[in-house]
């Protein structure tokens, strides 16, 4: 994609009319409201100027980005639009140029679901992906949605419960959300995770997530060590990764890094497996959740890599 983009704090942003001529994605765009609509065969994401506040079928969310206008001109962040439509991008440092190619998506249609509760003093809220329909085996698809629904009235159950436990709110509301990223759609495996936040004063709210990467065909949700099942040396090689990236990072750590866990959490990105830790469990809370991406070719065999293109 040749195009006028410019980056801005290490996000690419290229114009919004040329975005979709390029990839033929349907752009409407809405100067009174600075409402933009993009819109291709199953997907519409729906942005505004000057807001990280974004919609796909639906499913609200927040970017890292936004949308700005330079010299009359609409520009959208390239990551957040390309992958919000259905397209991964690989970067070439040689020819320093992104490549935008269109992913195989599962054909399961996926439908956004939310439900809120509303205490005095306290918003709870959580919002959860259905699957309506895409997958030959009906007790399957029955079976998926009632996990992931029953994540969603979890948090729900969990903050009412502490906001019933603690005191009431001091002049300010209390905030408990439940919301979700899909990371990864494609050959029968569905990849997602939840970030549970909550903020009941003080300083800052706390975000625990928590990640699914489940098998279409049958409904497993796998774990680390039977997705890499054919590399016994995984822990290992994902143990030496870890502490190279913490290095290059240069983070200050609250406990040395030695080993993931048996149960590891994790998530599936594009070519990559990503381990990831929660607040406080090695860095301090301004580091944020740290995500290690892990190359799939890395960890398991061409011929026994579902997940190989």
């Amino acid at each position: 994609m040749h195009t006028n983009a410019f980056i801005v704090d290490d996000l690419t942003y290229v114009p919004l009319t040329q975005f979709g001529q390029e990839l033929g994605i349907a752009v409407v765009y809405k100067p009174e409201t600075q409402r933009i609509t993009l819109r291709k065969t199953g997907k519409e994401l729906v942005m505004t100027v000057n807001s990280p506040e974004y919609s796909l079928n639906g499913h609200d969310q927040i970017a890292n980005g936004q949308p700005l206008v330079m010299h009359s001109e609409v520009y959208v962040p390239l990551r957040v639009a390309a992958e919000n439509m259905g397209y991964q991008l690989a970067w070439q440092e040689q020819a320093k140029t992104a490549i935008i190619s269109r992913i195989a998506e599962n054909s399961i249609q996926l439908t956004n679901k939310k439900v809120s509760k509303q205490l005095k003093g306290v918003n709870v809220s959580a919002q959860y992906p259905e699957i309506a329909g895409g997958l030959p085996d009906e007790a399957v698809r029955k079976k998926l949605n009632a996990l992931l629904q029953q994540h969603a009235e979890q948090a729900l159950t969990q903050a009412e419960n502490s906001a019933k436990e603690n005191s009431e709110p001091d002049g300010h509301t209390w905030e408990y959300q439940s919301n979700y990223t899909i990371t990864y759609n494609q050959r029968d495996v569905l990849s997602l995770y939840f970030d549970n936040y909550s903020y009941t004063g003080g300083a800052h709210g706390m975000t625990d997530r928590v990640a699914y990467t489940i098998n279409l065909k049958t409904g497993h949700v796998y774990t680390l060590k039977e997705l890499l099942k054919s590399n016994p040396n995984y822990m290992a090689q994902i143990n030496a990764d870890i502490k190279k990236q913490w290095q290059e990072r240069d983070i200050p750590l609250l406990t040395p890094f030695t080993s993931i866990a048996e149960d590891q959490p994790f998530y599936l990105r594009g070519d990559s497996v990503v381990i990831y830790f929660g607040l406080y469990e090695y860095t301090p809370y301004a580091a944020g959740i740290q995500e290690f991406a892990i190359p799939l070719a890395s960890l398991i065999p061409d011929d026994s890599n579902p997940f190989q293109s």
